[in-house]
C-alpha cells in the first residue's frame, strides 16, 4: 500500500512540475523572445528559493531570485520579475481561486448530493 501511495505522489509530482516547466518555457518565449536558452536550467531555482518560510507564499523573494537570474544570464531584470509573478499567476493563484469556488458549490460539502442532505441509511 505504502508503495502505490508513494507512486502516485511522486507521479503527481512529476506532472505538477513537468506542467509547471511547460508553462514558464511558454511564457518566457513570449515575455522575452531573445533570452538565452541557458535560462531554461534555471527554472527549478525559482519555486525551490520560493518555498522558503520568508514571505507569503514566497512573493518577493522569487521575484528577486528570478530578476536576478535573467540579469546574470544576460535578460532584462524586468523580465525576470513579470515572468515570476506570471508564473504565480498561471501555477499557483488561478487554479487556487478556481479550487475556492468549486469548493463552495453544494455536491462538494460532505454528505451533499445534489443540494440535498444524504440519509444515513
Amino acid at each position: 500500500m505504502a508503495s502505490r501511495a508513494f507512486a502516485a505522489g511522486l507521479g503527481g509530482s512529476l506532472f505538477y512540475y513537468a506542467f509547471n516547466f511547460a508553462a514558464a518555457f511558454l511564457l518566457l518565449r513570449d515575455l522575452a523572445p531573445a533570452a538565452p536558452t541557458r535560462l531554461v536550467l534555471s527554472f527549478p531555482i525559482i519555486p525551490l528559493l520560493g518555498n522558503l518560510p520568508i514571505a507569503f507564499s514566497g512573493l518577493g523573494l522569487r521575484e528577486q531570485v528570478s530578476a536576478a537570474l535573467f540579469h546574470d544570464i544576460g535578460a532584462d531584470a524586468a523580465v525576470g520579475s513579470a515572468f515570476s509573478l506570471l508564473l504565480f499567476t498561471v501555477a499557483v493563484f488561478v487554479p487556487g481561486l478556481v479550487g475556492l469556488a468549486l469548493a463552495t458549490t453544494p455536491w462538494a460539502r460532505p454528505g451533499v448530493a445534489g443540494g440535498r442532505q444524504r440519509s444515513g441509511r
